[in-house]
């Protein structure tokens, strides 16, 4: 679990991130590594209403990336103890519906296929209880995982 400057991380791997706009924005902001070394960004916080949906993008940069598992067959406590947002002191946990969390029952990630170009793999999304209007940034936490963001949410 690393978390670097972008600034840092990408005067290693400028060639590589060539393809990925979103990489090659050099600003004062963190990228978080899973514990096998994938980049993990969230790509879309959309607030509807009540709800605030998150979607997360994992790049591996390596060609020995070998994949990982970063949750799986979690139980409600854990899910309620290691998935939801934060902003200050305040938490927001996944969204039930009808007794049912909305969050994928697992997160693996694929392995790189080894070619020289960074590669997408794994993508994953959920749905939290949206927090109050006023909140415009927030983090996202995943079990086993350095926290990922701040990450603006849109409103729909």
């Amino acid at each position: 679990m690393t978390l670097i400057s972008r600034r840092l991380f990408l005067a290693g791997v400028t060639a590589s991130v060539a393809g990925l706009p979103a990489l090659a924005q050099i600003r004062e902001t963190f990228l978080t590594l899973t514990p096998a070394g994938a980049v993990a960004e969230v790509t879309r916080a959309q607030r509807e209403g009540e709800i605030l949906t998150v979607t997360a993008r994992f790049t591996a940069f390596e060609p020995d990336y070998a994949g990982e598992v970063i949750y799986e067959n979690l139980t409600p406590s854990e899910v309620i103890q290691g998935v939801y947002l934060k902003t200050g002191d305040r938490d927001f946990g996944v969204w039930s519906e009808g007794g049912t969390l909305q969050l994928p029952d697992a997160l693996h990630l694929a392995p790189h296929s080894g070619g020289p170009n960074p590669e997408i793999v794994g993508e994953w999304t959920a749905v939290f209880i949206a927090p109050t209007l006023d909140v415009r940034e927030i983090t996202l936490l995943l079990p086993g995982m350095l926290p990922i963001g701040h990450f603006i949410i849109r409103d729909r």
